[in-house]
């Protein structure tokens, strides 16, 4: 099999035992998160963040707060304050429908219906 038919691995890599230090969260696994410069370091490898986003369950649902650092890093970074867990994912994970439905609760409302929405079941009807 040649090289280029090798598909690459996608990045989704969580944390729930991280700790702060000053301005950098250590995520485990030679992952930290630089929230002064909105960069990430992956092993030896340091990013831009592409989103940084914070989600939290409250009485009226969901509520999101995303932020755009760098739209061209391939990296996004999602913390989930009602779970106490972070989310590194690459942008095909970011991007896709589960990630969308299931993590953000993003759907086009002309296609789909939400049965349930909560923190622990998302179902959803499809209206075609």
């Amino acid at each position: 099999m040649d090289s280029k038919d090798k598909k690459r691995m996608p990045l989704m890599f969580t944390s729930t035992k991280f700790k702060k230090e000053g301005d950098t969260i250590i995520l485990g696994d030679g992952i930290k998160l630089l929230q002064k410069t909105g960069q990430i370091v992956l092993g030896k490898q340091v990013l831009a963040i592409n989103n940084l986003v914070k989600t939290v369950y409250t009485k009226n649902g969901l509520k999101k707060q995303i932020q755009t650092i760098n739209s061209s890093s391939p990296v996004n970074v999602i913390f989930m304050e009602s779970y106490r867990k972070f989310l590194i994912v690459d942008n095909h994970v970011y991007n896709s429908l589960y990630f969308q439905l299931f993590v953000l609760e993003n759907y086009d409302k002309n296609l789909y219906e939400p049965v349930t929405l909560t923190p622990m079941t998302k179902i959803y009807k499809l209206k075609i």
